[in-house]
């Protein structure tokens, strides 16, 4: 097949896209990899596939089967262990909302400043207004779009 022709410069110019997307994919995996997130998640599809997601990019995550032991692992853990803490918001006995606001006023140097970024599949007006008040620095829509979440944490995580 000639060089010039229509197929050919579209193969090439596919190869240089793919190369490229490789290369930016390497990229973002090196800023996020080996940043630590604690995790909160009652549904266990859900989390599987969030824990997944995470350290497809090399980010250490911690799991918590729900808010309270969410609380209870970032209580637990040095300052500034965490680089930020993603917490669904439905969840049973401490939901996301109560879990992000005893976080922000837990006393610690790194409590009021750790992204916080909220799980959900009900996005309406007051559970935004909610997360406001509770100190959630972002939302992420159910079903989990990869692509929003790595580029969440890149603006969010602290680059080092």
């Amino acid at each position: 097949m000639n060089e010039n022709s229509p197929k050919s410069a579209k193969e090439n110019l596919r190869s240089k896209l793919e190369r490229k997307k490789a290369q930016l994919s390497d990229r973002d995996s090196h800023i996020l990899s080996g940043k630590r997130v604690l995790f909160a998640e009652d549904d266990k599809t859900n989390a599987h596939l969030m824990m997944r997601l995470l350290s497809a990019k090399g980010i250490k995550a911690d799991y918590a089967k729900d808010g309270e032991t969410a609380m209870n692992m970032f209580a637990e853990s040095a300052e500034h262990y965490y680089d930020a803490v993603i917490l669904d918001i439905h969840m049973p006995h401490v939901n996301g909302h109560e879990a992000a606001l005893a976080i922000r006023h837990m006393g610690r140097s790194d409590s009021r400043s750790i992204p916080i970024i909220a799980v959900t599949a009900f996005e309406g007006d007051e559970e935004k207004e909610l997360s406001d008040d509770v100190g959630v620095s972002v939302h992420l829509n159910k079903p989990i779009d990869p692509d929003a979440l790595y580029s969440t944490l890149e603006q969010l995580l602290p680059r080092s």
